[in-house]
Formats: structure tokens, sequence, C-alpha cells
């Protein structure tokens, strides 16, 4: 029922051939509304349900009379998001990391996810001298390197400044230095203390992507812990 409730006022001519994101009372979940000639639809793509009746005045609020039940979609991951963001390499090494896969696919988990691109990763390959078998089937040495990716709790792209951000990781003992240079933020592998952070060092490229109760930031490289078995 939470998800049947949108909490504004919203009246079928606000309604237009470009969808219209909607947040509703169930926590994360949202709808789409759509004007399909002279028709409402709710959810085009998936519940494709229609406004019977629209704008009938109860109070102080709106009700529409629609056609179908509407199912909330399921509660966003980590995983999925990867997935639908095309990271499908980040994907594969998660699923063969059973530690991370637990968190990555729980939609409560609350984390900070460093992601890298799939160019990331072949760069990566390659320069540790290692096939994506090689890492794949090496259990420990990929949940190390994907822990160091974690930051336990999530944190905005808004959060990192001009001076630097020490943040610790899901690897421990290991950290993170971070810092926004000339409007780039910037992740270094380890403890910088001095200077700022060089052109060199990861990159956020896709910032403040939400998975459930998390947040993904993408970024350019794979983060290898400095002190780590490589």
């Amino acid at each position: 029922l939470l998800y049947h409730i949108v909490p504004t006022v919203f009246t079928s001519d606000a309604a237009d051939a470009e969808p219209l994101t909607l947040d509703t009372a169930l926590s994360g979940r949202t709808l789409d509304v759509q004007l399909d000639g002279n028709t409402v639809k709710i959810n085009p793509s998936t519940d494709n349900a229609q406004v019977l009746l629209p704008d009938v005045t109860a109070g102080l609020s709106i009700v529409h009379v629609i056609d179908k039940v509407l199912l909330p979609p399921p509660k966003p991951t980590i995983a999925g998001v990867a997935n639908e963001a095309g990271l499908s390499l980040l994907v594969e090494a998660v699923a063969a990391a059973p530690q991370i896969l637990e968190a990555a696919t729980n939609p409560d988990t609350a984390v900070t996810v460093l992601a890298p691109t799939n160019e990331a990763f072949v760069k990566a390959l390659t320069d540790l001298q290692l096939t994506k078998e090689d890492l794949l089937s090496n259990t420990e040495l990929l949940t190390e390197i994907l822990a160091y990716h974690i930051i336990p709790h999530p944190v905005e792209s808004s959060r990192f400044g001009g001076r630097k951000t020490i943040a610790n990781t899901l690897l421990h003992g290991s950290y993170l230095t971070i810092q926004r240079v000339a409007r780039e933020v910037r992740i270094y592998t380890g403890l910088l203390w001095h200077g700022n952070i060089g052109n060199d060092a990861a990159k956020v490229v896709i910032p403040d992507v939400p998975a459930g109760h998390s947040i993904v930031h993408v970024i350019d490289q794979v983060l290898v812990p400095p002190s780590g078995p490589l």
C-alpha cells in the first residue's frame, strides 16, 4: 500500500509525454508517470497501469483510481546497481568472493563502494601480470582487493573537499586518502599527509550512484593495497 502513496499532491494535468519519476511512501522506491495520448499511465514499462478516474478530491489529498495493483520493484543492491551500470568485470569479481557477495546482494548494506570500470580492471590485470581467471580463482587475494574498495559507511562525493580525507576500508589496517583537486575527486592508496594528490591517482568518473542504503562512486583505476600480498 505504501507504494501507492506519493507524499506530495500530484494532479493528472502535471503528467507529460516524458516520464516523470515520483518518490513514494515506500522508502527508496519510485514510480514513473507518463501521458500516453489522453491516458495517464503509471510505470508504463512494468505495471503499465492506467488512471481510470483522475483527480478525486479527498480533503487536502488527491486520489487517482487506477486499473491495476502496483508491485514495488525489488530493493536495489550494490551488485544490481553495478550490473545495470555495465561494470561486468566488477560483478564477476564480486560473485567470486563470497564474503563480498553477501554484502553486495543485501539491500540493507550501508557502505560506500569505489567501483572500477571494466577498462580499469583490464589495465590492472596487465599491470599485475595476472589473467582474469588467475584473479577470480584466488579468493583470498580477490577479497582483499575488493574490501579495499569499500568504505564502511555511506559518503557522498560532496563530502570530499580540498582538505584530504583519510578513510578506513573494510580491508583491516588499510586506508585511502581522498581529496578534491581541480574539481576531481582523487583517491590515493595509503596515507598521504603532505601535498595534494597527484594527477596519476584514481579518479571518480561517476559519483553518487544510489544503491539502496549504499552509495557507489565509479572510478577509473583498481585500487591495490600498498602493503598487501601484491
